[in-house]
């Protein structure tokens, strides 16, 4: 079937928005709360982080202010990514046989499993009939494509169901592609003691920036869709043997007569043709040409020379994170002058800083 990796590593890896670095904005509850403000109304204890010149903007009673420890995070989920999963893992998609709810990747499973188990009735059908046609039994020719015509009646069915679920996978799987979540979190710590005169500051702390996307590539769509295409045609093919098959068969009851002969052999060539076409058609994984083999838990693509019958396809699809890790000592140190007549406070931070950075882009498969 094919690989539940494609939803599984979605989830997994993708845990993330977009891959771009994330603001650098300081964990800060009441700051995020005002719309990420904080320069000219932060706190004391947050001046290291937003504007070191409030240390010497303080009010005359204010002696110190401390913040040990401050935690945040900060998570969100743009493009209704989560939304997007629950449709895709959601038991509301359709049921199975025995009428248990089914999400939508596990109904792909089911409708691919039947298409291969209805792929192996077809095969049989098609040789038991091309055992008749070497009989040149006319009564049993009949029989036998009768009976092929109702295998594909049958098998068309699922190939309907088959069509309805993959376009609803690729456009689900379309909307996770280039979404995720975004999420920032962080430490952080500080002493202040404000002063007109020399106010100073001790922070610490420690950030992580991250975001991801996944990418759901269009060989990876085709790959989905080649299932419905691949089986059209081989439907098709069949059809054409069927139709060449009765054809051989009400020629072989023609009264005998001069043009009988020529009207048989090229009756028989056309079956012949037909089915090497469908011969040909339908390949094992390892390339072999002939029947189909055990392809029941295989996935039907479509290749120059017609449907390949493969275990373990190759995905292409990836998930892209990039990471930004952020620690930090620093020191604050501020102080209000007399600037023409108006009191201006200036500050700086000093800072040793560690900062890791990752980016990782690989394959869903992996």
């Amino acid at each position: 079937m094919i690989k539940r990796s494609l939803l599984a590593s979605s989830i997994t890896l993708a845990i993330m928005q977009t891959a771009t670095a994330a603001p650098l904005a300081p964990i800060d509850a009441r700051g995020m709360g005002m719309g990420g403000t904080g320069v000219a109304s932060a706190k004391l204890a947050h001046a290291p982080q937003y504007n070191p010149a409030l240390l010497s903007t303080a009010h005359e009673d204010d002696d110190f202010a401390i913040v040990f420890p401050q935690i945040g995070v900060n998570f969100a989920d743009e493009d209704e990514f989560i939304d997007t999963i629950d449709e895709l893992d959601s038991g509301e998609y359709a049921e199975d046989e025995f009428g248990n709810p089914e999400s939508l990747i596990d109904h792909f499973s089911t409708v691919t499993t039947d298409l291969s188990d209805g792929l192996d009735d077809l095969t049989n059908a098609i040789d038991a009939l091309d055992a008749a046609v070497q009989s040149a039994n006319a009564a049993d020719i009949e029989a036998r494509s009768n009976d092929l015509e109702t295998q594909l009646t049958s098998f068309r069915n699922t190939t309907t169901d088959l069509k309805d679920t993959t376009f609803d996978l690729t456009s689900e799987l379309d909307k996770l592609s280039g979404s995720g979540l975004r999420v920032n979190g962080g430490v952080n710590g500080a002493i202040a003691i404000p002063s007109k005169k020399f106010g100073a500051a001790i922070s610490f702390g420690g950030q992580v920036f991250a975001s991801g996307r996944t990418i759901f590539s269009p060989e990876d769509q085709s790959l989905i869709n080649a299932y419905a295409d691949g089986v059209d045609e081989y439907v098709g093919l069949t059809q054409a043997h069927v139709a060449n098959t009765n054809e051989l068969s009400r020629v072989l009851q023609l009264p005998n007569s001069p043009e009988k002969p020529a009207l048989v052999a090229a009756a028989g060539t056309a079956v012949q043709e037909s089915q090497t076409a469908l011969d040909t058609y339908v390949k094992n994984a390892d390339g072999s040409s002939g029947d189909n083999g055990d392809a029941t838990d295989n996935i039907i693509t479509i290749t120059g020379s017609g449907v390949t019958v493969d275990e373990n396809p190759e995905l292409t699809s990836q998930a892209q994170v990039v990471a930004i890790a952020i620690a930090e000592l620093g020191l604050t140190l501020s102080r209000e002058f007399e600037i023409a007549g108006h009191s201006e406070a200036i500050g700086i931070t000093p800072k040793l800083q560690q900062v890791i950075a990752y980016d990782y882009t690989g394959s869903l498969e992996e």
